[in-house]
């Protein structure tokens, strides 16, 4: 028997043993690996979320031993920020009812010390889909996000460096262009002074040889105007700049506008040998626009295709009412512009060649103050060009819109240097007999204003001080009181705005008209003179006809009337 139950066979060991077995095998497998990662804290908390388990990674990366961190809420490796925004609650909240939640902030080791974590926490659910725990894995990129960092902070001075450089760069070349401007200015306002001082020496030399007189009067009258036209331009550019360009929009025939600027380049085109035509749509009709300022337009550009034009070319300006507006075009067979400038040809004091062996002259402000006025019409203005010596065209658009007309001031207001030209046709006005006073503390100024109004038939004192007038008042009392002043602005002791607020205040000579004459040219400068108690106010350099038509307008009015 006992033979046969030896030899009788060994129970083998049950399924479900087997099973048991090999997943505790597995299990222990598992923590084995999971316990050997030690770049990432894998451990688990309950469904309330505290800590269950705890891998070395874990130890490594929070500083806790297991006996330490076991059954503590996971709450404790969140910064006290994120603890008092209740933080890990919003996560596990996240977690329950989408599953998953992966983010990177700021965990806090056992010692206080922050790392930049990225954290997923996964949740863990039975059979019957209810919550048990959380599976979670945080891994340490603190040495990562400081070479982000790093990088990052080595990106911004790298721009910085580079934006520095280009600011150098673009302030190099600022000041590299006022340098040629100022250059510029400084040749195109000392040529023709050259040419004035050296006549005026020549004609006190040999005074009465006929020929020389006329030809020496023609070279400094044009070259007088030339230092007048860059005047303007630049106080224009400077109204521009300073936001203080004002147009005066009116009903504005745009065909007389356009014949008036050509009549005044028209010398010029015919003495260089330059054909200029105008071909206008007579039925071209009108527009809102400041007159004064659409003539400008069509002058500069004008005058500057003839200036590019060489002898036996043509300059051909046209107009046309389109659909979108009128259409202005200036064309040449001048030089040409290369396609590199054509996209800085309306810029401030950009011009083509700057060198001190250019063949033109000029500041570079006509074309900038032509872009800045259409603009300032509503329109725009283009430029075209095929290449060197092929010509150049350029357009000009203006709308065609139904705007309040702004009455213009009195005519003079907007005269002197930037007024539009006086017609050499028009006959000198006559004073005969009317008494002036002339207030200007500069001798040379008086004495040209005691030339021009006593060959006018005025009656002209002189004096060269505010006190001075009034001193002349008192004493031409006996022989019949003044009909007109014509007063400086800038001057010692009692400026020209003081003087008429006085005269003004004064019963005898209240009703005295009077004309401001001065450089202050600005538009503003007129509404100071006007409000001070001028009538007038006349811009240095001044034309002689519109000085007498303005003074002889004047002479006939009263104040008080």
């Amino acid at each position: 028997m006992s033979d046969a139950k030896e030899d009788a066979p060994v129970d083998e060991p049950v399924p479900s043993t087997r099973l048991e077995q090999e997943l505790h095998a597995s299990e222990q497998r598992f923590h084995q690996l999971v316990d050997a990662v030690t770049d990432y804290a894998i451990f688990m908390l309950d469904a309330t979320g505290l800590v269950a388990t705890w891998n070395s990674g874990a130890k490594k990366n929070k500083g806790y031993e297991a006996h330490e961190i076991l059954g503590s809420h996971f709450s404790v490796f969140y910064t006290p920020e994120d603890r008092a925004a209740h933080k890990p609650d919003t996560v596990l909240d996240t977690v329950r009812r989408e599953g998953r939640f992966e983010d990177e902030s700021w965990r806090v080791r056992q010692d206080g010390t922050r790392f930049w974590a990225n954290v997923v926490i996964t949740v863990l659910r039975d059979q019957m889909g209810e919550v048990t725990g959380f599976a979670k894995v945080t891994r340490d990129l603190t040495a990562r996000r400081a070479a982000e960092e790093n990088a990052r902070a080595l990106a911004r001075e790298q721009m910085a460096r580079e934006a520095s450089e280009l600011a150098r760069q673009e302030m190099e070349r600022v000041n590299r262009v006022k340098d040629e401007f100022l250059a510029t200015m400084s040749h195109e306002l000392r040529t023709p002074l050259h040419a004035i001082t050296g006549w005026t020496s020549i004609l006190r030399a040999k005074p009465r040889e006929e020929t020389k007189l006329e030809r020496g009067l023609e070279v400094i009258e044009r070259n007088a105007k030339a230092q007048t036209r860059l005047i303007s331009d630049l106080l224009d550019v400077s109204r521009i700049i300073s936001g203080k360009l004002r147009l005066y929009l009116a009903k504005t025939e745009v065909l007389p506008a356009i014949v008036a600027a050509a009549d005044v380049v028209r010398p010029a085109a015919e003495s260089k040998g330059v054909r200029l035509v105008v071909d206008v749509d007579p039925g071209v009709g009108a527009t809102m626009a400041d007159a004064d300022r659409l003539q400008q337009i069509v002058w500069n550009l004008l005058s500057n295709a003839v200036r590019f034009t060489p002898r036996g070319g043509r300059v051909t300006v046209t107009c046309d009412r389109v659909q979108a507006g009128i259409e202005i075009r200036v064309r040449d067979t001048g030089m040409g512009i290369a396609s590199v400038h054509l996209p800085y040809i309306f810029e401030r004091f950009k011009q083509v060649d700057s060198s001190t062996t250019r063949t033109h002259g000029g500041l570079g402000l006509g074309l900038a103050i032509v872009r800045h006025l259409v603009e300032a019409h509503g329109g725009s203005v283009e430029a075209h060009s095929e290449g060197l010596d092929r010509g150049a065209e350029f357009m000009v658009l203006l709308p065609v819109v139904a705007v309040s007309a702004v009455q213009p001031p009195a005519p003079s207001a907007t005269a002197g240097a930037d007024a539009v030209a006086v017609d050499d046709d028009e006959p000198m006005a006559r004073l005969d007999g009317v008494r002036v006073l002339v207030v200007d503390d500069d001798t040379d100024s008086l004495e040209v204003l005691r030339e021009i109004l006593t060959l006018a038939g005025a009656q002209v004192t002189t004096v060269s001080s505010a006190r001075a007038a009034f001193d002349a008042f008192d004493a031409i009392e006996a022989g019949g009181a003044f009909e007109l002043i014509i007063s400086d602005i800038g001057m010692p002791e009692m400026d020209g705005y003081d003087f008429i607020r006085r005269i003004r205040s004064i019963r005898a000579s209240a009703d005295v008209p009077a004309i401001a004459l001065t450089a202050y040219a600005r538009p503003s400068d007129a509404v100071l003179a006007m409000s001070a108690g001028y009538q007038d106010h006349l811009v240095k350099p001044v034309d002689e006809k519109r000085l007498l038509r303005t003074a002889r307008v004047w002479s006939r009015v009263s104040v008080r009337a």
